[in-house]
């Protein structure tokens, strides 16, 4: 199961994980991050995203974080095939 936390509460992999644990599911569970959040924020920090989607919604925030963690994913995704991913960025 993968699952990308949200741009506002809980807006990191560790604040989604906690919120939505699923300790039940019988499955990996893999919190990603997503561009432009969490510990990948801007040296702005989140007034600097604010900024960039007042400025341009689509094209500044939209496309880079929808379009970044799909890209990301193929990636991330054969890390825990593969087995090299860190325990931090996954769950058992």
């Amino acid at each position: 199961m993968v699952a990308w936390h949200l741009l506002d509460t809980p807006r990191t992999e560790a604040a989604f994980a906690a919120a939505v644990p699923l300790h039940g599911l019988q499955a990996w569970r893999l919190y990603l991050g997503l561009p432009l959040s969490g510990a990948r924020l801007p040296p702005g920090g989140l007034p600097e995203v604010r900024e960039l989607g007042f400025t341009e919604p689509v094209g500044n925030v939209h496309r880079p974080v929808a379009g970044g963690a799909v890209a990301e994913f193929p990636a991330a995704f054969a890390e825990v095939r593969d087995g090299s991913a860190s325990t931090a960025a996954r769950s058992a």
